[in-house]
């Protein structure tokens, strides 16, 4: 795992190649021909176009930082799975809702089962993190938060590049 001098130093290479991936697909995005003119499969394509993009910008952080995260394999994997199953024409299944056992639950504190349920949300949100223990699962998500940020300011140097009047 890496240490704490990890997160503050998102190396430009990494920046760069995470630009590159994403502005590549973006550009294959861009080339889809749109289908037949109608309003609702117009709305349609616009719809599939943003959620390819969103699709292309995780899938672009996770490649720049390849399989030396746990979050950034489970990413990829949940991008692989999700793409196999569009191919094979499946309709895409919404996760499941926990369901609580019928065992009855030790009394704990009310402070204890606030951070629980803190912990449990927060598994939820960082990808691989079901899997993790708490130490894992803390530093896993201080990666994560680092990656987004960067995520998000090449996104807007992209924007700002692509909005300049020439």
């Amino acid at each position: 795992m890496g240490s704490l001098s990890d997160l503050n130093n998102v190396s430009s290479h990494l920046k760069s190649r995470f630009a590159r991936g994403f502005l590549r697909a973006l550009a294959r995005i861009h080339n889809l021909s749109p289908p037949p003119a109608s309003s609702s499969s117009n709305q349609d394509f616009a719809l599939r176009k943003c959620q390819r993009v969103k699709l292309a910008a995780y899938a672009s952080m996770a490649s720049a930082f390849g399989k030396r995260r746990v979050w950034s394999r489970a990413m990829l994997q949940r991008i692989r799975c999700h793409s196999s199953s569009v191919r094979r024409g499946k309709v895409r299944q919404h996760m499941r809702t926990m369901r609580r056992s019928g065992k009855k639950r030790k009394k704990i504190g009310r402070e204890l089962a606030a951070k629980a349920q803190d912990v449990k949300k927060l598994r939820k949100l960082v990808p691989g993190g079901e899997s993790m223990d708490l130490e894992g699962l803390l530093r896993e998500t201080a990666h994560y938060v680092k990656c987004l940020v960067t995520q998000v300011q090449v996104m807007r140097s992209i924007a700002d590049f692509c909005s300049c009047p020439p």
